[in-house]
């Protein structure tokens, strides 16, 4: 049997999703949202590294980059040249997003990087197996490449201890 209040606190949690989304979509009118859900996650990593092919293969001209950690604007630049909008949410309003997304997938133009939510795709039980990476995972399972395109990490001679840091995901 069904907790009603236990639904009734998605549900809720899906409404404010869609607001959420409204105000984001209003806001912003673009072809392509790419949402990182997860905070210092190496999969935000190599979506930066990869995003231009990304932007290529999907062919979008205005996109915006949805995510809830500061370091993700200020390292976007070293991977990317093309005009990214950028978008912090807060993780309640993260989470309220992927609460609706899961209930309703409500758009095409919304790329989640995560292999666990909204919910699992249980692509990580591959990891290892015939030297599959979590670059190739995020390559194949998010952004549906039909290869792993070889990039290099970008140089940063900074000081910025958030970016140094985001960077050595990459050596993970």
């Amino acid at each position: 049997m069904i907790d009603e209040k236990i639904l009734e606190g998605h549900i809720q949690l899906a409404e404010k999703g869609k607001k959420v989304w409204q105000e984001v979509d209003v806001a912003f009118d673009a072809d392509l949202y790419i949402l990182l859900p997860h905070v210092a996650d190496v999969y935000n990593y190599y979506a930066l590294l990869h995003i231009e092919q990304y932007l290529e293969a999907k062919g979008a001209k205005k996109v915006v980059l949805l995510f809830s950690e500061e370091v993700i604007a200020k390292a976007l630049p070293l991977f990317c040249q093309r005009e990214v909008l950028k978008h912090e949410l807060s993780s309640a309003d993260i989470d309220a997003l992927l609460k609706y997304y899961a209930l309703f997938e409500f758009t095409s133009r919304l790329t989640i990087v995560s292999l666990t939510r909204p919910y699992d795709t249980c692509a990580e039980n591959l990891l290892g197996v015939h030297g599959v990476t979590k670059e190739d995972l995020l390559c194949y399972d998010i952004f549906h490449f039909t290869e792993t395109p070889q990039k290099n990490a970008p140089v940063y001679d900074g000081k910025d201890k958030d970016i140094i840091d985001f960077l050595a995901l990459g050596r993970q």
